[in-house]
């Protein structure tokens, strides 16, 4: 587009303004005198109108049309009360406004806005806008950009809105505002970035940007801006519903302390990140979104299908309901002010927290009502002062499957009321394992129910600070190679329990219970100080051990500190039993140790089998082939059954993570991870098959074929 026709209104005698206009040629440059223009005009032309130092348009009953292309330049607007709609009015063509200074009077009656575009675009660079009505509404027209202007606004409505545009642009505004300062419905992108905002005290809370249904596979971004006031402010964006839509709201400063961050039904990626000092944020309806590098202090998720939270510090409550897959990863949440729990979660499908710090004035993790087929995993957090319950798992119900899956690993408690406190009557399997617990009243209470099958307590320290361990109504509890110290060891109504290889002081005080129905063994821990004929007796009364009934099948040997080291479980313990005259018939039963790991070692490979059809990377399949190809029941004959639990145990965190990558969808990202987990399977499987028979064995050997001559005699 060329302007040529220059046009110096101070050198003709022209009755009007609007005359000049008529008379000029479209694509005309025009000189307005330095004076007050009291009229309105009508342009239906392309035409740039430059204005000198006092030149001003006073608008009061008088409108200007507009339906075309136009250019102003340093011109002054100056719109007064009036009885029409709109002071500025374009039904065509693209306004753009260079350095202009409009006022816009306060009005007695509704004004639509002081600037009213239909089918038009807007442009407005270094302007001056000092505004006690609305400035502009747009719709069904082009680009709206707003860059480097300065907007106080003075009234409670809308300041700039759009419906049905091309996309709408605000970039590097100062805004004061006193109400709502951008509302966009059913329109493009938007772009709102490196804008500085400052709110007025108002009455109400200010919706500060209002975005709704953004069309055409366009983004709403909102960067780098920084929001300041006392006021409590929203941004809302809602209504995405097309799946390649993205929504970015990074590297903005909030320093009003009330600002709320509100992000709905979106189906594409929501993207929160580095924000500052942000109030509140909400998200509804969600498939996916992330949120790392922010300082909040309130978070609230609902119905969201993937959640990653990274890096981030909340100073108060975190919410998470009706969520199928969630990460948290390296996040500082921390409740100092709210007696209520710095994580709430309800209704979640799989959940993996990793080196989080947790600090609450109440409990610190809150895991109520669990979804179907329920994985927890945290690894690596840091819970402290927590003044009830740093974990507190209670009443995960499911709705079609009872499938409750937990591992708790490499994490530190310390100076809670209670460390971990889980009371779950869907609850299949829980992993405790390596943790460090200093301080805390009750290390671990986990009541379980007629599902509860596998409770494995496992190398963690308990420092001697007379700490407890509490596991009532389960099946399948194994408590091994833990420093207990002085620590307390409660077990209730359990049946099927293992012992082994726990350093225990003589000053806990310990209670086992067991049912007639079950089996406990205790092994190899370090107990007494030198061997003794009267370990039976000395142990059961060192545990407190009573039983329901009748005596169950009940082992307790070699609990001594060995110069030659511990026999590996189940190791010589039938023909040692016989000597503390327990009945044969539980001596046998006691040996059905082995066909649980035989059915646990079946388990694991028909796993790996399944997960193997899932997966179509040549590289991977070929890894995951050798790996099927190599375990095999008979290999298992002459190992050690403490080796094959390792083994098992590797296979299930094996499993575990690969159904975890397995439900990335980006494919990608993941394969060589895949890779890395199955190879430290593999060689985990070398080890195993190559391990030698040692002299442990072959004593446990010669004492079992002892035994099988004294049954036959």
């Amino acid at each position: 587009m060329k302007y040529e026709a220059v046009i110096n209104v101070s050198e003709f005698a022209y009755e009007s303004l609007q005359a000049v206009i008529d008379q000029s040629e479209p694509y005309s440059i025009i000189y307005l005198e330095d004076k007050s223009y009291h009229e309105g005009f009508h342009i239906d032309k392309p035409l740039v109108l430059i204005g000198q130092e006092h030149t001003a348009f006073v608008l009061g009953k008088e409108q200007i049309l507009i339906e075309d292309d136009i250019v102003f330049r340093q011109i002054k607007f100056r719109f007064h009360e009036t009885k029409n709609d709109v002071h500025m009015m374009a039904t065509k063509g693209r306004i753009s406004c260079h350095h202009c200074d409009f006022y816009i009077e306060k009005q007695s009656r509704p004004l639509y806005a002081a600037l009213w575009l239909e089918k038009s675009g807007f442009y407005s660079i270094g302007c001056r806008y000092d505004a006690s009505a609305s400035i502009l509404k747009s719709i069904h027209g082009g680009q709206v950009m707003f860059s480097h202007n300065q907007v106080d606004y003075h009234d409670q409505n809308i300041a700039i809105e759009a419906h049905q545009i091309e996309n709408i642009q605000l970039s590097d505004n100062h805004f004061h505002v006193k109400g709502q300062m951008l509302s966009v419905t059913k329109s493009g992108g938007v772009l709102v970035t490196d804008n500085t905002v400052e709110i007025h005290e108002s009455s109400q809370m200010i919706a500060l940007l209002k975005i709704e249904e953004i069309f055409n596979h366009e983004d709403v971004q909102i960067l780098n801006n920084r929001i300041s006031g006392h006021q409590t402010g929203l941004i809302a964006v809602a209504k995405l519903n097309e799946t390649d839509q993205s929504v970015l709201i990074n590297d903005n400063v909030f320093l009003n302390d009330k600002m709320i961050l509100n992000v709905a039904e979106v189906k594409g990626q929501v993207f929160i990140e580095n924000n500052r000092e942000l109030h509140e944020f909400h998200g509804r309806h969600l498939e996916h979104i992330q949120l790392k590098d922010n300082q909040l202090n309130h978070l609230e998720l609902i119905r969201i299908e993937f959640l990653k939270l990274y890096s981030s510090t909340v100073k108060g409550l975190v919410r998470l309901q009706d969520c199928g897959y969630v990460d948290l990863v390296e996040n500082k949440l921390i409740n100092e002010d709210n007696h209520q729990e710095v994580l709430f979660c309800q209704y979640i499908g799989k959940m993996y927290m990793r080196k989080n710090f947790f600090k609450s004035l109440d409990h610190g993790f809150t895991f109520l009502n669990g979804g179907d087929n329920l994985e927890l995993s945290l690894v690596e957090n840091t819970f402290e002062k927590c003044r009830k319950r740093a974990v507190n798992v209670a009443s995960t119900t499911q709705r079609k499957f009872v499938k409750t899956i937990m591992t708790i690993k490499h994490n530190i408690f310390t100076d809670n009321e209670h460390g971990i406190y889980i009371d779950d009557q869907n609850l299949k399997s829980c992993e405790v394992l390596e943790n460090y617990f200093s301080g805390n009243r009750t290390a671990l209470l986990l009541i379980g129910g007629k599902s509860t099958s596998q409770v494995k307590i496992s190398d963690n320290y308990l420092g001697y600070d007379r700490q407890t361990i509490e596991v009532r109504n389960s099946r399948g509890v194994t408590l091994m190679e833990n420093e207990c110290a002085d620590s307390n060891v409660v077990l209730r109504g359990c049946d099927d329990m293992l012992i082994q290889k726990n350093h225990f002081s003589p000053g806990g005080n310990h209670q086992i219970a067991v049912k007639s129905v079950g089996y406990l063994t205790i092994m190899q821990n370090e107990v007494l100080n030198q061997r003794s004929k009267q370990e039976q007796r000395e142990l059961m009364s060192f545990f407190n051990i009573t039983a329901y009934d009748r005596k169950p099948a009940i082992k307790i040997q070699n609990n001594y500190s060995d110069q030659e080291g511990h026999l590996n479980y189940p190791d010589s313990s039938l023909l040692e039993l016989l000597t503390y005259q327990i009945r044969t018939s539980d001596n046998l039963k006691a040996m059905s140790f082995d066909d649980a790991l035989k059915q646990d070692f079946l388990f694991m490979t028909d796993r790996l089998e399944k997960i193997a059809l899932k997966i179509s990377h040549e590289a991977i399949e070929l890894q995951m082939d050798n790996i099927l190809k190599r375990l095999n029941l008979t290999g298992l004959a002459d190992k050690e059954t403490n080796d094959i639990y390792k083994l098992i145990a590797k296979g299930k965190e094996t499993i575990a993570m690969l159904d975890m990558y397995l439900e990335i969808e980006d494919k990608h990202l993941v394969e060589e991870r895949i890779l890395n987990v199955l190879r430290s399977f593999d060689e985990t499987i070398q080890v195993f098959y190559e391990t030698k028979k040692n002299k442990q064995s072959d004593l446990l050997n010669a004492q079992i074929k002892m035994l099988e001559n004294y049954l036959k005699e």
